[in-house]
């Protein structure tokens, strides 16, 4: 007789709880030398077994995450790592549950300003190119395990947290040896922070500990964490906006960063059984508590989140996003003013409220800027069959003579002037200067 499916999960946990009763804190060195052969060096270990990679061989000059050269470890296997300089003694060591994905935060992180407090990306500097990448110690995926184990057994998400909760006790535990073992130089902490240190039997999702956004294969399989909502949108290439509108939703998604579609989970709060809607500024309320009649005609006012104070004024959006991001798309601006959403704006990420005089805002001849001089000369129409010539005041004005109906597609007449061909063989058109 076969088991039942729980009878299955908890016996495959059983399974777990002995890997994880063998690697206690008095016995991680024993493990260690027994593992390592009693080497008590790391670079003794140096020059490297056949699964070394160099990385300037997978990276492209560029360094754009491109890392097909990891894919020999697929992209479902983790473990313990090491990154060697070629032309130096240092080193780091980490975890991951998953080598590719970890490697793609490395290569993302190693060039943003912040890394400037992290000591092996301000040693990396950027060039990844320069380094050897090989792993010390492949931790089975208790999860992978289990679906191949039993292939017909439909794991819930609570399931899958448990399984990667014991996986990932497991490579943090080991990593903790290794740098306990071999003191890396490179390492800003040399010591691992354990989320589930106070795990009990009564699962709760507080065993997620800081990792607020998971992201699941098409299969359910746990393929990457992250700790915040912003972090895993730029791990994974995809907007903020984008993020937001689809976690916690059954839909599929896909990563340019992974190459794969991807479900993407928020660990502290249920799945969602709603549609995804795309939100319009439309829905967003008119901004409260500011007298806007009293703003200048075409100005933009910046204002503080408690509205007390004016943070900046500016003559457009484009203005204001230019001067406070250095950006030429003020979308993300124009979209909320005078709506009650603020935007965050500037180095420090302010949160401010853009408004404007209603009358001005909603007045698109105040706004539209002034026709240039060539959409306000006359024209000239000249018939070649009949040699006559006719003056109109506007492109319009001639169009509609024509008798074409898109008055306002007047874009067409370029390609007719002065003269470089004949409109159906037979018009010239002519600017008549003033």
């Amino acid at each position: 007789m076969l088991p039942k499916k729980d009878d299955k999960f908890k016996s495959y946990l059983n399974l777990g709880i002995i890997r994880l009763e063998k690697l206690t804190k008095d016995k991680y060195l024993p493990y260690l030398e027994r593992h390592l052969n009693n080497e008590t060096s790391l670079l003794k270990f140096l020059p490297f077994s056949t699964s070394t990679i160099d990385l300037s061989n997978i990276l492209k000059p560029n360094l754009d995450g491109n890392m097909t050269g990891l894919d020999y470890y697929s992209n479902k296997v983790g473990g313990i790592y090491l990154i060697v300089p070629k032309l130096s003694n240092s080193f780091y060591i980490g975890s991951a549950i998953n080598f590719r994905s970890r490697f793609i935060q490395h290569v993302r992180y190693s060039s943003k300003k912040q890394s400037e407090d992290n000591k092996f990306y301000t040693f990396v500097n950027g060039d990844w190119t320069q380094f050897f990448w090989t792993p010390l110690n492949i931790v089975p995926n208790l999860a992978l395990e289990f679906i191949k184990r039993y292939p017909d057994y439909k794991l819930n998400l609570n399931d899958l947290y448990i399984l990667r909760s014991f996986t990932q006790f497991e490579l943090l535990f080991l990593e903790q040896s290794y740098i306990n073992m071999f003191k890396p130089d490179l390492n800003t902490h040399t010591l691992v922070n354990f989320p589930f240190s106070n795990w009990t039997s009564a699962y709760s999702s507080n065993i997620i500990g800081s990792i607020e956004v998971l992201v699941l294969d098409e299969n359910n399989i746990p393929i990457g964490e992250y700790t915040s909502k912003y972090q895993a949108a730029n791990a994974l290439g995809f907007s903020s906006t984008t993020l937001r509108r689809y976690i916690n939703t059954s839909i599929l998604l896909f990563s340019p960063i992974l190459d794969q579609k991807v479900k993407l989970i928020e660990t502290k709060n249920p799945l969602s059984t709603k549609k995804v809607v795309f939100n319009s500024n439309i829905t967003i309320p008119t901004i409260r508590s500011l007298d806007l009649n009293n703003i200048e005609s075409g100005k933009l006012v910046a204002y503080s989140k408690d509205k007390q104070n004016i943070f900046g004024t500016y003559n457009s959006p484009n203005e204001a996003s230019l001067i406070l991001d250095g950006k030429k798309d003020s979308k993300y601006i124009s979209r909320y003013i005078n709506k009650e959403r603020t935007v965050m704006v500037g180095p420090n990420k302010t949160q401010v409220y853009f408004v404007m005089n209603p009358s001005y805002l909603n007045n698109l001849a105040l706004r539209r800027k002034p026709r240039k001089a060539t959409n306000t000369r006359s024209i000239l129409l000249k018939d070649t069959i009949l040699g006559t010539s006719l003056k109109f005041s506007t492109i319009k004005e001639m169009l509609a003579y024509l008798n074409i109906k898109s008055t306002g597609a007047t874009g067409f007449v370029k390609r007719y002037m002065n003269p470089t061909k004949l409109y159906k063989n037979r018009y010239e058109f002519h600017y008549i200067n003033s």
